[in-house]
């Protein structure tokens, strides 16, 4: 594999968790409320939404309701570019850079020499910016890009009420008036943002404030960078960082366990591969919950992989629906191959099959060439030839 070039000890796989241990207990950190504060969030909204129209109606403003949607609109509009800018200020300062941006699902990938734009339509409602350490420096302290966005909202608010005084002390009080309460309701409106990223919780993704939190230690720091500088990997295509910790019992430490088991992988030991799986279903509750369905579908591989096709049909039988759905739709260039023995050994869905092949053929084609995308295109071939052998049936054709 690529060795960083920090000299740290995240080159070689020397430790593959073996032990039997308990599984770990949630904690206060592990809560998801995103549902319930959604609702909550909604109701603030709507509460600010009325509050202000009242505002202006006792006034004897008209169109009070396309100036509060106005005020609504531009209020969370500033507020999402105003603390994602301090972001960014903050985490330049850290020396971390951008490496990609997803907004509306337009996809501006900075991972590699040059920015690639490409669309996504099924991540439309998505909004996610990643940041990774320059010159890959998996030693970096990234504490300073979870604070940044709150540092900028401070400044906007506290700007934001200044205006609102001066302007209600004006001697056209009647205008300016209005404009002070369109200013402030705006800055209130735009607190949502910030409120969210300050609760303690995971969510669905990650907060601020539990990044914060989660990454006290050196070694959550490390494993932080780890994981964005391989998410960063997965897109240019080199070869993921692996890592090497006493344990793997945290949020992003946990998350370094799925490149672990890939070189495993890659090299042939697959005693060391199951245990590296074991330890993933293991630590289940403390990875992502879309990276939740790696380790099953990882074992369902296996078990195509030493002919096992009975126990592997049965193992994703038995997923959720979810997770059914994550395996056969894949995302990362590792999951093409589960996807295609499932598309074929289940489902025999031949018009899947050839449009995975072409998903596959695209992205591995665009990927930069190193030792995990020359290992990924020879086992989803290997994939592909026992599936062809064993389901002669579906009219495979050889790949070229």
């Amino acid at each position: 594999m690529e060795e960083n070039n920090q000299n740290t000890e995240t080159t070689q796989p020397t430790n593959a968790p073996v032990e039997k241990k308990p599984e770990p207990k949630k904690t206060f950190l592990d809560f998801n409320a995103s549902w319930p504060l959604m609702l909550v969030y909604l109701g603030f909204l709507i509460g600010m939404f009325y509050a202000q129209k009242s505002t202006y109606t006792a006034s004897g403003t008209g169109n009070t309701y396309s100036y509060t949607f106005v005020s609504l609109i531009i209020g969370l509009l500033v507020t999402f570019l105003v603390y994602n800018l301090g972001k960014i200020v903050f985490a330049s300062l850290a020396g971390y850079k951008i490496s990609y941006i997803s907004i509306l699902g337009i996809l501006f990938d900075n991972s590699g020499k040059k920015v690639k734009v490409s669309y996504d339509i099924m991540a439309f409602f998505d909004a996610k910016m990643q940041f990774v350490p320059k010159d890959d420096d998996i030693k970096k302290n990234p504490h300073l890009i979870f604070i940044g966005g709150f540092i900028f909202e401070l400044v906007l608010v506290a700007l934001c009420v200044a205006l609102f005084f001066i302007l209600s002390f004006q001697k056209d009080a009647s205008t300016s008036t209005l404009v002070g309460w369109y200013v402030l309701f705006g800055a209130i409106y735009g607190l949502v943002l910030p409120l969210y990223e300050a609760l303690p919780f995971r969510q669905d993704s990650a907060t601020d404030m539990f990044n914060l939190l989660i990454t006290a230690s050196s070694d959550d720091k490390m494993a932080f960078n780890i994981v964005k500088v391989n998410e960063r990997r997965e897109l240019s295509g080199e070869d993921f960082l692996i890592p090497n910790f006493a344990d793997y019992d945290s949020y992003y430490k946990a998350q370094t366990l799925y490149p672990l088991y890939l070189s495993y992988l890659y090299s042939n030991q697959l005693e060391k591969a199951v245990a590296v799986l074991d330890e993933m279903k293991r630590l289940n509750k403390d990875l992502p919950e879309e990276d939740r369905y790696l380790s099953p579908s990882e074992s369902i591989f296996l078990r195509y992989l030493i002919d096992d096709t009975a126990g592997a049909d049965k193992m994703y039988m038995m997923l959720s629906g979810d997770d059914k759905k994550a395996v056969t739709t894949p995302i990362q260039l590792a999951n093409y191959r589960t996807s295609l023995l499932v598309l074929g050994n289940i489902t025999s869905d031949i018009a899947a099959i050839n449009d995975l092949l072409n998903k596959f053929n695209k992205k591995i084609n665009s990927a930069a060439k190193s030792d995990r995308i020359e290992k990924e295109n020879n086992l989803f071939i290997q994939a592909y030839s026992k599936l062809k052998a064993n389901k002669p049936n579906l009219g495979l054709k050889d790949l070229k």
